[in-house]
């Protein structure tokens, strides 16, 4: 940063300054010492450490930064940049003035258009981010208070097209009147896939980070930082008398010649009507006696109209050297000072420069050259024994020629004693290495070096006396001058490090039970040199005991620079505290160099609270006043028991938090919650409840819990590497996967319960053009009970949306899902449901890689009850699909959702199913009641399970599932209707040394027992119906028998399945002639199936006399008695 410049205005020399310095002001070279962003700078000692630049190639880079001038309009910076790394320090500058405010803009440009279609076909990571940071307190960090300037979410994409640019802004940058002058940074950043932005961020890992100490540390960068240098100015750029000048006394100054200029203020630009300047001179020093003050022209007032001026020059002033015309005229010597004061509706700003009128004879001091002082912003210090020079800088600030004077030099020690005196002897007339002093003239005098040994903070004195003539100026002869503060430097030893405090826990923190707590301590680097590889150590006692300690960790410090940034904080290792109560932290530095141990240790106290436990209450007025301040305090703290969260509203309103995550769903349960579920150490499970009130239980619906999502998520649970509750544990150290990793997977046990009323409805609002789940359970999800709700679907236009997310696998891609709702060209597929379960993959690389890096545990869907609901308005009323086969070391895994019930929901006025089941194993479907099903254009069902495959994707399957007491009716369609169908698709997958083999590898075993169907109709001849349809996957053919003929897999067949106690009634269908076939019960290829007891009535009798196909049983495969059919005690009518 440059110095202030100084300028005089002796013997006619003026020149002005256009740039003054006020208070405070920082001199410094270039800002620097700032992290950089890429390639990164782990904090830590790891085996591996990769990173990966993506930015320019495919993920954009920045192309334009601008800062516009709020008041003018005018931009102070525009720059265009191009395709560089990942992170770029340009070099540019923008001055920014004090009191004043601006806008931030940039832009990026994403070079491969292949990848913006590629980002629409997943619109739930199509986002990007831009994000800013600001040093205003020039300390080479990002993290101080208001430094984050602040974080902006695009959409690159919609369903409906893509962009490969977009633009940033505004952030805005309000500069106060206080900030301090000079340079520092601006960072700005284009992020893809997240950001690790917010208040106290560092500005450091702004991309994804996958840390895993002391080990791996990964970092993967999606996008492009820029440094920018910003300086700070005042907005007053000039000012007559400035800093540093010399006037001469008893001459006027009033704009006479260029030599006597008129007082007057210069500002950076016109200011507005309304804008009052104060402008006043006091002194000489010490003095502070007003000895001049201008005053408006109009009306005598001390506050000047400066409206519409940029330089304004005095016109009428008062005071013992003011002129009858506005003009300056000192009649005494000595050192005064100019305040300078911008307000009314100007910016606020203000100048304080200092300034000399000359005696005829005057010496002065003006300043130290060595020692340096150990102040702001250099803090230097000098070594223990160090020979140190000593050089004052003198000036003749009076008329006359100085010939002779005697400097002194007076070094006071730490302890008050004065451990140095020395003199030096100007004498220009007997000494030729001096020639006289000319007016205005400096010199550097140097005394006899200096040694000190007591380390500390020492004092300089300087005096000088005139000998040549009467010095007419005491004041001046001393520095520091006796109204200013003392001048210091300080010696130290070489090594010296303080344990200066515990940043976490601060002081008296509260700390949350069980939850992971990094700890950090702040060093001291007191001595010379940069001290390095040294340990320091953390120790945590829990009271009253401080003998024993509860957590210890020891950490070697790579090095604390000395001088500016003397201070370093270090993170130790994770500190999960286990009980409640106070505690006593204990840090600890052994620099083995050290000789001074006495602040090598500082304490620090702070508290642990335990987790939610009992009956809250929810609502205006109640322990917890909406239904997110309960979910944040339930990521905070967790529980330490049972937990009921009563509702006692009759409206609540959940809306998806965008902000943090985009693909977030309303409602959130994702990810670990604090103690939550079955704990084997203590052998306790706790459970979360919520329900409604005692009052609110009394009548059905009385509560409505509205779930606002973008991407058509409502209520979502499982695991995540994307939380959107900033509380849980996972978004805390979600760039610490050696931590995060341990809480992505959900702890199960939530429970929502209506009550035997059905009280609590939930309303999605679905903004997804692809669909929407109200009731979301991911991957992992376990022990999540649904049970006693109204679900309702509030968009009609996603009440027909069925096309079901699909897996698929190749040789070279593995295994691969779609996501929910998949864009295809102008076409967006996706589907509704009241409830679902799905466990999959993530379906884009990124993710996927993560995920391995992370190895997160591949979890499906278990023991989750739904039961009792009431289900409306969707394409499906409960959808549950597994991962289905992976690849686990040597041979292929079936990781199929299992255990879960679906039991007594009333489901109606839903499209294609009530119940849809693909990749489900030893699961119930029990007592539901299924009415309504419209399929219109499609196929209709009251209960599907598996088949959905096509050339593209595996169909599904399904292992050992019940499907009994179930009441079916009301199914038509205008393509085929079946109470129950039951399609096994075999997935033949390549082996690498056992050829191709088939899944299921085990028996089907499927048993449909005891159900109810009748009301199955269709609204065309052209449609076949069934009551229960059991068979394999069909080869697909336009010819209907043809199709329902040709198995797709010749040879593979359902095995052990049974057909037993269930009533089938094929209604009449009015007015329709059925062509198509027709079967109460359709059984194909099938082995050692049991169809006993059922009865089955077949009550259309207007059907197509060429329809090959009308039975009450129905059977295609190789002879009953070699494929073990047993078909007894059923009655056909």
């Amino acid at each position: 940063m440059k110095s202030s410049f100084k300028f005089s205005a002796l013997f006619g020399s003026l020149l002005l300054a256009f740039f003054l310095a006020v208070i405070p002001l920082r001199i410094a070279a270039q800002p620097s010492g700032y992290c950089s962003v890429y390639p990164p700078e782990p904090q830590g000692t790891y085996s591996y450490v990769y990173y990966y630049c993506y930015g320019p190639l495919y993920y954009g880079y920045i192309i334009n930064v601008k800062i516009r001038d709020v008041a003018t309009g005018t931009w102070v910076l525009d720059w265009t940049t191009g395709a560089d790394n990942c992170y770029t320090f340009t070099g540019q500058e923008a001055k920014l003035k004090l009191g004043k405010s601006y806008q931030l803009y940039f832009s990026f440009y994403m070079p491969y258009s292949w990848y913006c279609q590629y980002i629409t076909q997943y619109g739930y990571y199509s986002y990007c981010y831009g994000l800013a940071w600001l040093d205003w307190n020039m300390n080479a960090k990002f993290n101080d208070a208001n430094e984050f300037l602040g974080v902006q979410t695009l959409q690159l994409a919609n369903w409906s097209q893509s962009t490969c640019t977009g633009n940033y802004g505004p952030f805005n940058i309000n500069v106060p009147n206080s900030q301090q002058v000079g340079k520092t940074r601006l960072r700005v950043a284009h992020n893809m896939w997240g950001h690790n932005g917010g208040p106290g961020s560092t500005g450091c890992y702004l991309y994804y980070v996958y840390d895993y100490p002391p080990y791996y540390f990964y970092y993967y960068a999606y996008g492009e930082a820029e440094d920018y240098v910003i300086e700070f100015m005042p907005d007053i750029e000039a000012t007559f008398p400035n800093d540093g000048d010399i006037l001469r006394a008893n001459e006027t100054y009033d704009g006479s010649d260029a030599n006597h200029p008129r007082p007057m203020v210069r500002m950076g630009s016109t200011q507005p009507s309304g804008a009052i300047l104060r402008y006043r001179i006091v002194g000489p020093k010490p003095s502070t006696n007003v000895v001049y003050e201008g005053l408006d022209p109009s009306t005598g007032s001390i506050d000047i109209n400066m409206g519409g001026y940029r330089q304004y020059n005095i016109q009428r002033a008062r005071g013992t050297f003011a002129t009858s015309n506005g003009g300056f005229r000192a009649n005494r010597g000595g050192e005064y000072r100019l305040q300078v004061t911008i307000g009314g509706t100007a910016a606020p700003a203000e100048a304080y420069p200092n300034f000399t009128v000359a005696w005829d004879n005057d010496l002065s001091i003006s300043g130290v050259v060595s020692p340096k002082t150990n102040l702001a912003p250099r803090f230097m210090k000098y070594l223990r024994g160090q020979t140190i020079r000593v050089i004052g800088t003198f000036q003749n600030t009076g008329l006359n020629n100085i010939t002779e004077f005697y400097a002194t030099a007076r070094i006071v020690d730490p302890n008050g004693v004065e451990v140095y005196n020395r003199q030096v002897h100007f004498d220009a007339n007997n000494d030729p290495r001096y020639s006289p002093l000319q007016p205005g003239q400096k010199i550097d005098l140097e005394f006899p070096s200096f040694q000190g040994t007591v380390v500390g903070v020492y004092k300089l004195y300087l005096d000088c006396s005139l000998e040549s003539a009467v010095d007419q100026e005491a004041y001046n002869n001393y520095l520091p001058r006796q109204d200013e503060g003392d001048y210091t430097f300080e010696i130290a030893y070489e090594f010296q490090v303080k344990a200066n405090r515990v940043v976490k826990p601060a002081l008296n923190e509260q700390i949350i039970g069980n939850r992971p707590y990094i700890p950090s301590g702040e060093f001291k680097n007191l001595g010379v040199n940069v001290a390095s590889d040294f340990p320091v150590r953390l120790i945590l006692y829990k009271l009253p005991d401080t003998l024993n300690s509860v957590y210890q960790s020891t950490i070697t410090v790579q090095d604390i620079q000395s001088g500016t940034y003397n201070t370093r904080v270090v993170d130790f290792d994770v500190f999960i505290p286990r009980e409640t109560g106070q505690y006593l932290a204990k840090l600890i530095c052994a620099h083995p160099e050290d000789p001074v141990r006495s602040d090598d240790t500082v304490w620090s106290y702070f508290s642990v609270l335990g987790g939610l436990a009992g009956t809250y209450r929810v609502g205006v007025g109640q322990d917890f006043p909406t239904i997110d301040s309960a979910m944040n305090a339930l990521y905070l703290r967790g529980v330490s028991g049972n937990v009921v969260f009563e509702l006692t509203d009759s409206y609540y309103q959940v809306k998806a938090r965008t902000d943090v995550e985009p693909s977030a769903p309303a409602w959130d349960f994702r990810s670990w919650i604090l103690n939550l579920g079955y704990n084997a150490d203590l052998n306790t499970t706790y459970t979360v409840t919520w329900k409604p009130s005692t009052q609110k239980s009394l009548t059905k619906g009385s509560i409505t819990i509205e779930l606002v999502s973008p991407t058509g998520k409502g209520i979502a649970f499982g695991q995540t590497t994307k939380p959107s509750n900033v509380y849980s544990v996972y978004y805390e150290y979600r760039t610490k996967g050696s931590i995060s990793r341990k809480y992505v997977n959900t702890p199960g046990y939530i429970i929502f319960d209506g009550g035997p009323q059905k009280s609590i409805k939930l309303r999605l609002v679905s903004y997804s053009r692809g669909g929407g789940q109200a009731i979301y359970l991911g991957p992992g999800s376990h022990h999540i009970q649904i049970k006693n709700l109204i679900i309702e679907n509030a968009n009609s236009n996603i009440a027909d949306k069925t096309w079901l997310p699909m897996t698929a696998y190749s040789p070279v891609y593995g295994f691969t899902y779609t996501p929910d709702t998949l864009l295809q060209g102008s076409n967006v597929f996706g589907y509704s449901a009241g409830v679902t379960i799905r466990s999959y993959l993530p379906y884009d690389n990124l993710e996927r890689e993560q995920a391995s890096i992370m190895g997160l545990d591949t979890l499906p869907a278990n023991n989750n009850l739904i039961e009792g609901n009431e289900i409306y308005g969707f394409g499906y009323g409960i959808v549950s699909i597994g991962y289905g086969q992976l690849w686990r070391e040597t041979n292929y895994v079936k990781y199929y959702n299992y255990n879960n019930t679906f039991s007594n929901n009333t489901i109606y006025n839903v499209k294609r199913a009530g119940i849809f089941l693909g990749y489900e194993q030893n699961s119930q479907v029990v007592g539901n009641r299924i009415y309504n099903v419209n399929g219109g254009s499609t196929d209709a069902y009251g209960i599907l399970l598996g088949g959905e495959g096509s050339s593209s994707y595996k169909g599904y399957n399904n292992i050992g599932i019940s499907i009994n007491r179930n009441e079916i009716s009301g199914v038509s369609s205008n393509i085929g209707a079946i109470g129950i169908k039951v399609e096994q698709e075999a997935n033949v997958l390549p082996h690498p040394y056992l050829g191709n083999v088939l899944y299921p590898d085990v028996a089907e075993s499927m048993q449909i027992a005891n159900n109810i169907i009748w009301g199955v109709t269709v609204g065309t001849g052209n449609a076949y119906r069934a009551g229960i349809h059991l068979l394999t996957a069909r080869r697909a053919n336009p010819d209907i028998l043809a199709y329902f003929l040709t198995p797709k897999l010749t040879g593979y067949y359902s095995r052990n399945d049974k057909i037993v106690n269930n009533t089938i009634v094929i209604s009449p269908n009015p007015g329709v002639v059925s062509a198509y076939p027709i079967a109460g019960i359709g059984i194909q290829h099938a082995k050692n199936t049991l169809v006993m007891n059922n009865a089955v009535a077949l009550m259309d009798m207007n059907v197509d006399p060429n329809n090959q196909v009308y039975a009450c049983l129905f059977y295609q495969g190789m002879m009953p008695s070699e494929m073990g059919l047993t078909s007894d005690r059923n009655a056909f009518w």
